[in-house]
């Protein structure tokens, strides 16, 4: 947990920190909500701790927030087919894959920001849906 929040707080300070400055528009891969979800919604009852970590060292949340949502056997299947090698989530298994999802879920049940996306279908499919929900 703290790793990730290292990390995450080196992006905010190196990259969407001078790029919110500059008035860009910053999309990024992952951010405050995976970690909430990863760490704090499946690994016990942390969500609290990774908050306040999020909060002391990080202090900025997205504006929107998609989360692609999909079944998770279907999701460890996508993932064994790419062979990325980056599989340490997915050797978790389907209950842990069926965790992330209820905690996604959870999370877009409360905070009116994220928003789910149908995963099903083709990346073209889904692309669109992301396109056709933003504000």
């Amino acid at each position: 947990m703290l790793l990730f929040t290292a990390a995450r707080r080196d992006h905010v300070e190196r990259r969407i920190r001078p790029a919110l400055d500059r008035g860009a528009t910053v999309i990024t891969d992952r951010f405050a909500d995976s970690t909430r979800v990863y760490q704090g919604a499946t690994r016990g009852n942390l969500r609290r701790m990774v908050d306040q970590l999020h909060d002391l060292m990080i202090g900025l949340e997205p504006d929107l927030t998609f989360v692609i949502d999909l079944d998770p056997a279907l999701a460890l299947s996508r993932s064994a087919a790419r062979q990325s090698g980056e599989d340490r989530f997915e050797d978790m298994g389907l209950g842990f894959q069926t965790r992330l999802r209820d905690g996604f879920r959870q999370l877009a049940a409360t905070r009116p920001r994220v928003h789910l996306i149908d995963g099903n279908g083709s990346a073209d499919d889904v692309a669109a849906r992301v396109l056709d929900a933003l504000p």
